[in-house]
């Protein structure tokens, strides 16, 4: 509870702006089905080869 009072303090008093987005980019084959996660994190399970 104090830790999402705290965060809503900051928020409301402070501009966050990122510096910094990491663009990413992805390639596969025709053949090759998979997830792109947002946080650039692979997991093996997600990927179909046809």
């Amino acid at each position: 509870m104090m830790v999402d009072e705290v965060t809503g303090l900051y928020q409301s008093e402070h501009a966050y702006v990122p510096l910094y987005v990491q663009p990413l980019v992805w390639g596969a084959q025709s053949n090759i089905e998979l997830t792109q996660r947002p946080d650039n994190f692979f997991i093996l399970r997600w990927v179909t080869v046809n």
